[in-house]
């Protein structure tokens, strides 16, 4: 696949113009293989801080149906949020682009591919095998058409993140976590016996 072929895809006409939630989800949830170079071709021209707060929402979206329940799985998507922004924020040397194209391609074919949960309807009659991506899709339906279904994710738990990847996403997550702390004081509040952690 060619840059503009996936520039169709994502319906914009430049690689800078990769800046909407929209154009996250429509990566990482189509059904096309896209190579690490053509996703370093785009990533290469666009806004590291405006690419990592997309992540951050589109991750934060998809992972509030796993909340009740289904900590596993919310807690690997929780890691890879991190790890991908912690990639897309390096700014160590000119490889961290393509670091992180690929982890970016590696969690596109797992989650819209070869992630396996098995949905199955509460007589356990009705069952089927979903990547990640349409189970997903299939527990906000549930909502909305009031039915009820059991999932079971523990074959989508199969994802290797390199110890380096993991050690650099714990240090984003801990400097995020200090720059909203700062912020928090610099807007005039201060902490209290109510305010501390048990």
């Amino acid at each position: 696949m060619r840059l503009n072929e996936l520039l169709e895809i994502l319906g914009i006409d430049e690689p800078d113009e990769f800046e909407y939630f929209e154009n996250f989800a429509d990566l990482v949830e189509s059904d096309e293989d896209i190579p690490e170079e053509t996703l370093a071709e785009l990533f290469n021209h666009t806004d590291p801080e405006t690419v990592s707060e997309i992540i951050e929402q589109y991750f934060d979206d998809i992972m509030t149906p796993l909340t009740e329940g289904h900590s596993d799985i919310y807690a690997l998507l929780d890691t890879i949020k991190h790890v991908l922004v912690a990639l897309m924020l390096e700014d160590d040397d000119d490889s961290s682009v393509a670091r992180f194209c690929e982890e970016l391609h590696k969690f596109h074919v797992w989650y819209s591919f070869e992630s396996a949960v098995e949905c199955s309807d509460i007589t356990g009659e009705d069952s089927k095998v979903l990547p990640l991506r349409d189970a997903i899709t299939v527990m906000r339906m549930e909502k909305l058409e009031n039915e009820e279904r059991t999932y079971d994710f523990s074959d989508a738990l199969d994802y290797e993140i390199d110890d380096y990847v993991l050690d650099l996403a714990g240090e984003s997550r801990d400097r995020r976590m200090e720059d909203v702390s700062e912020d928090f004081m610099d807007n005039g509040y201060v902490y209290d016996d109510e305010m501390k952690m048990e």
